[in-house]
């Protein structure tokens, strides 16, 4: 069972994350340096200790966790930096709202932030700022929520080629839920 969830993971991350418009004029993550990739087309390399991790990730600590991700996410190419990444976000994201301190916390916060896009990762995002109340205020908070969503909206509206309008609509529509499940929270939650 794990093994499908697994597959059906990295198939919506190939998806959600890989067709942009315009690759050659993509920026490259600042800390992600240039490797040779067969094909080039966003796949994350069986080389990577992400498909290791992932089926096993119960069996890790969020430190341990953490560790490995700094240490992943070193060296990689522009085509699949941003599938690595979210595929440790997946991994990562509900251990770091249970377990992580705030530095940790605001680590991976800035993290999901700076990425072009983190669509598969939405609704655990919105967790993650929501277990940050303890330590940032609300509008902070709102604030960043506002821009996650602004940049997931403009990368669903703007970069991914659709096949269909319906499946823009359903990402775009997909957003605006779990944003608005989130404002409510925040607006009626006594933390």
């Amino acid at each position: 069972m794990k093994l499908y969830l697994y597959a059906g993971m990295v198939a919506l991350l190939a998806l959600s994350c890989s067709i942009e418009q315009d690759p050659a004029t993509e920026e490259v993550n600042n800390k992600a340096v240039e490797l040779p990739v067969a094909g080039g087309d966003g796949s994350v390399p069986r080389f990577k200790m992400v498909h290791s991790v992932y089926i096993d990730r119960d069996k890790h600590t969020l430190q341990e966790l953490d560790k490995m991700y700094r240490e992943d996410i070193k060296s990689t190419a522009s085509d699949y930096d941003i599938n690595l990444k979210n595929m440790w976000y997946t991994i990562i994201n509900d251990k770091l709202i249970k377990d992580g301190d705030p530095a940790m916390k605001m680590f991976y916060i800035q993290e999901q932030i700076n990425a072009k896009q983190n669509l598969p990762n939405i609704n655990s995002f919105f967790r993650l700022l929501v277990s940050s109340k303890s330590f940032m205020n609300n509008d902070r908070i709102f604030d960043i929520a506002s821009e996650f969503n602004n940049k997931n909206k403009d990368y669903i509206e703007n970069v991914i080629l659709w096949d269909t309008e319906e499946g823009k609509k359903q990402a775009l529509d997909d957003l605006v839920y779990e944003n608005v499940i989130f404002f409510r929270f925040m607006s009626t939650s006594s933390i």
